[in-house]
């Protein structure tokens, strides 16, 4: 058990500060928004990008199968993004879903992946 956390600390620090953020009720409008009409699916591209990118790299050691690495990391990684909008619309008011933060989630997570599959060519050229 020990040994698991010590190999995917950093991947259930995001996990864990993402559903703290999910869960928390909403935080004031700052000016932003004003400038940036959809911020909130930036940040949600962008934590869910980091959280893909960071179970891949966790993980990088565990298996040669870089397809199947991918492919699991994405799929529980939506799973986990999806999960939490339902949480917000039904259990935590006054958070609410959206499909559209479920969609930026999802294609964040795709981004994180991708960016780790670059990541990895790009240090295996090297070495």
């Amino acid at each position: 058990m020990t040994n698991f956390f010590k190999t995917y600390w950093r991947t259930l620090s995001i996990l864990l500060l993402i559903l703290y953020a999910s869960i928390t009720r909403s935080t004031p409008s700052i000016g932003i928004t004003l400038l940036l009409p959809h911020f909130d699916k930036i940040v949600h591209f962008g934590m869910y990008s980091v959280l893909s990118f960071t179970a891949c790299f966790d993980r990088r050691n565990q298996t040669d199968n870089h397809a199947h690495l991918v492919l699991s990391v994405i799929i529980l990684s939506s799973l986990y993004g999806i999960i939490m909008e339902l949480l917000q619309e039904y259990f935590f008011p006054p958070r609410t879903g959206s499909i559209y933060d479920c969609l930026s989630n999802c294609i964040g997570c795709l981004a994180g992946c991708a960016l780790f599959l670059i990541y990895n060519h790009l240090k295996s050229k090297r070495s």
